[in-house]
């Protein structure tokens, strides 16, 4: 074989690897694309949460924090009063509900911060939401991955609905194995301070009335103590707008 030929069956080989290359990119992007559209999957008997897709694994390497940045998450402080006390769980109650609304409505930018409100005092579907909200960017959210992974985190420890937890777990799989300890620890950071143990909050699951949908239901454990101080309408206002909903 000349010269000329062996530089023309190189070139030829080198254009093949390259169709080929091209192809298989393609292909691999067409299931990327699927899989990523994907919605949460829910059991059978479990209430829709209305979630949406995942985001690359590039945009969850580039938004992690660098391994030697520390994470630090702050809570809002109460002044200890019973009646302060009270109107924090009052808030918390409507905020959560609120949120859940507007999230359901696809009203992300609304209910972001009502969401925000419920999630710091460790409402496990306002957490849930608000990661979803931040993990992806929706609405004009500013997308921030870490804080939207470290609330999905918490949403998913303890007593949680299995669809949060599973999604965790799909949401994780786009996160690169080199990073995944880089995860642990802000999900560990989120979780010691807006966990159930951290913020007072028992959630139990149970059967929506009259149907055979589960649903997760958040409140205070020193709850009782403080209904006297909300005061009757308040405690029908949130009964009225089904503020135990999750």
């Amino acid at each position: 074989m000349t010269q000329d030929a062996s530089a023309r069956n190189a070139s030829l080989s080198a254009s093949f690897r390259t169709a080929v290359s091209n192809r298989v990119h393609q292909w691999l992007a067409g299931i990327m694309m699927v899989c990523l559209s994907a919605p949460l999957a829910l059991s059978a008997d479990e209430v829709p949460d209305g979630v949406l897709a995942s985001p690359p694994a590039d945009s969850m390497r580039a938004a992690l924090p660098e391994a030697d940045e520390e994470v630090v998450v702050t809570a809002d402080a109460d002044d200890g009063t019973a009646e302060t006390i009270a109107m924090m769980m009052l808030d918390t109650h409507l905020s959560n509900e609120r949120g859940r609304q507007l999230y359901l409505q696809h009203r992300y930018d609304e209910a972001a911060p009502h969401l925000l409100a419920a999630a710091k005092r460790g409402f496990k579907m306002a957490q849930a939401r608000l990661g979803e909200i931040l993990v992806l960017g929706l609405g004009d959210i500013e997308q921030d991955v870490a804080a939207g992974m470290g609330w999905m985190g918490v949403a998913a420890s303890g007593t949680t609905m299995p669809s949060v937890r599973s999604r965790l777990n799909e949401l994780r799989s786009h996160v690169p194995p080199d990073l995944h300890s880089r995860l642990d620890g802000i999900i560990a950071a989120y979780t010691a301070q807006y966990g159930s143990e951290a913020t007072g909050v028992n959630c139990l699951r149970g059967k929506q009335a009259g149907t055979h949908l589960t649903k997760i239901r958040c409140n205070f454990a020193q709850e009782w103590k403080y209904v006297s101080y909300m005061g009757v309408d308040a405690v029908e206002e949130l009964e009225a707008l089904g503020a135990y909903r999750q």
